[in-house]
């Protein structure tokens, strides 16, 4: 057996020679980069910290023409306050806002940041974060409107929301509506959809709406007596006017996902008594072109579709599938992972990322799946966006990432390559 001060002196020596070589690289580094701090590589993940670990990253960020991106976090759950913060592409904070209400997602549109919120809709000032305008949707909190939802932009730059009720109380309660706004916050028009006097016919649910050329597409979704049915509805940009509906009785949870090139809107819902999930193909007349099932009430994440109009989605039950324009089933390869979240996205290398669960980057020919190394084992709590250079940007609990790819950016070929459609969330088509 070794003496004690032999052992302690090898350790010493190993613990210098450490050091020494660790000294070595960094000098290394530093020459290689011109004594400049070295640049990350693809795959080396950058880490934000905010100032508490129980503040979660909400919904898709969002990216601005300067690269510049923002993300919205819930700070208090009770309370239900938040914070949304804003940086640039080197991860330096530009701004950030405090709002007393928790937002659904955030959507970008010359030079303003748009929050929807329970109460009210923020329109910030992109560069600053200082409060342009507001628009109130209702005065009652849980007592009028169960939620409002994604705003998108029309072909006008008008921002339209939908505002779901929850009819408590008829004499204080507001019903739920679509609403159309000017940019500067004046109101253009509001659609309301009309529920039952009987108590258990005052819930009615909305989609977030979808904007193309052609109008305003919005799913309703009412409950009666235990019941559901659905109605997707085309509504005229100009004054809100209802153009054409077609209902799909015994439907609930209807998400609209996506428009193509050819003006086709597409949408997935849940039957009650089946348990089917469905994806159907319409025509901007809402004439039924396809549909598949998946099954088992499963959620879908909001589809894709590439430039040759090819769609891919993410379902609840782990598999990820590829349909062609007609709805031909191309793949539906198990990735192992449960897809509650995790919306997709098309970049300009032509692969498909996914995060949520670890980041993912998948082959559009096959479906096969190759695990970004290092954004693995992190806990995200939004989903993702990406920056011009291919950097991927997604939040956790108190923390925002910064992941390196050689993605290239989001697709400027894809007819949908992103959720919202672009890096701002307009989802509005072109």
């Amino acid at each position: 057996m070794e003496p004690t001060s032999k052992i302690s002196k090898n350790l010493n020596q190993s613990i210098i020679l450490f050091f020494v070589l660790l000294l070595t690289a960094f000098t290394s580094c530093d020459k290689d980069n011109g004594g400049e701090d070295p640049q990350p590589e693809p795959g080396d993940i950058a880490v934000i910290n905010l100032e508490s670990d129980d503040y979660s990253a909400l919904g898709v960020p969002v990216v601005m023409p300067n690269d510049n991106f923002a993300m919205a976090f819930s700070v208090d759950a009770w309370e239900g306050t938040s914070k949304i913060y804003c940086y640039n592409k080197s991860g330096e904070r530009v701004w950030d806002k405090e709002l007393s209400e928790t937002p659904d997602e955030l959507v970008y549109h010359n030079g303003q940041m748009f929050v929807a919120c329970q109460t009210n809709l923020y329109a910030l000032n992109s560069e600053t974060g200082v409060e342009n305008w507001r628009y109130q949707l209702t005065g009652n909190g849980m007592l009028a409107t169960k939620n409002s939802h994604k705003p998108c932009i029309d072909a006008g730059g008008n921002i339209i929301i939908s505002v779901d009720s929850y009819l408590v109380d008829l004499s204080t309660s507001v019903p739920a509506r679509i609403v159309s706004l000017s940019a500067s916050g004046s109101l253009n028009w509001e659609q309301i959809i009309s529920t039952g006097d009987n108590y258990n016919d005052r819930f009615t649910e909305l989609s977030a709406p979808l904007a193309t050329p052609d109008g305003i597409y919005c799913v309703s979704h009412i409950t009666t007596n235990d019941s559901y049915y659905a109605a997707l509805k085309k509504y005229a940009a100009s004054d809100g006017g209802t153009v054409v509906s077609v209902s799909y009785d015994e439907y609930h949870g209807f998400k609209l996902h996506c428009a193509n090139s050819n003006g086709d809107v597409f949408l997935s819902g849940n039957h009650d008594g089946s348990s089917e999930t469905l994806f159907v193909a319409l025509t901007s007349a809402l004439t039924e072109k396809w549909r598949v099932s998946f099954g088992d009430n499963y959620v879908a994440n909001t589809a894709v579709i590439d430039q040759d109009g090819n769609f891919f989605i993410g379902v609840e039950d782990g598999y990820f599938r590829k349909y062609s324009p007609n709805g031909t089933e191309l793949f539906s390869v198990n990735h192992q992972k449960i897809f509650v979240r995790g919306e997709t996205l098309i970049a300009k290398d032509g692969n498909i990322y996914k995060c949520l669960q670890g980041t993912e980057e998948i082959d559009p020919q096959t479906g096969l799946v190759s695990d970004i190394p290092a954004g693995q084992g992190l806990f995200e709590t939004s989903d993702m966006s990406m920056l011009s250079d291919g950097t991927i940007v997604y939040g956790g609990m108190g923390k925002i990432y910064m992941l390196p790819t050689s993605a290239g950016g989001i697709s400027t070929d894809a007819q949908w390559p992103s959720f919202g459609n672009d890096a701002g969330n307009s989802s509005y088509k072109n």
